[in-house]
């Protein structure tokens, strides 16, 4: 973001802002665009949904586009609270995932360190 604006932090807020929603009006948003679109937003999305009609509020006229970051079946507790019950269908591509371990691996904040994990990731994968 910083190389984009050439390091400028006002430069940066003409053309770049944000918001914030509580958790109830996440799960209100998640619920409202099901009625409205028939689609299955993830939490998410909905959060992006909702700054997009606060600033079509406060700039009428404006293009705003939405995009997802998740499928909604990674929230199934909250889906199925605010869809119901098997709400959400999984996709296979998803399913099968369920049953591996999940791995984490620590590593400190630095730039060659993470480059010289992510190689070693890659030349494993590859073996």
């Amino acid at each position: 973001m910083q190389a984009l604006f050439s390091g400028s932090w006002e430069a940066m807020k003409k053309k770049i802002s944000g918001a914030t929603y509580s958790d109830d009006e996440t799960r209100a948003a998640i619920r409202t665009v099901k009625a409205l679109y028939q689609y299955d937003i993830d939490p998410h999305g909905a959060v992006g949904w909702l700054a997009a009609q606060q600033w079509r509020a406060e700039h009428p006229g404006s293009a705003t586009i939405t995009l997802e970051t998740a499928h909604p079946a990674k929230f199934p507790d909250v889906m199925e609270a605010e869809l119901g019950k098997n709400s959400i269908v999984i996709p296979e591509r998803l399913a099968i995932l369920s049953d591996k371990e999940k791995v984490a691996t620590l590593l400190p904040a630095d730039k060659a360190v993470f480059r010289d994990w992510l190689t070693a990731k890659s030349a494993e994968r590859n073996r």
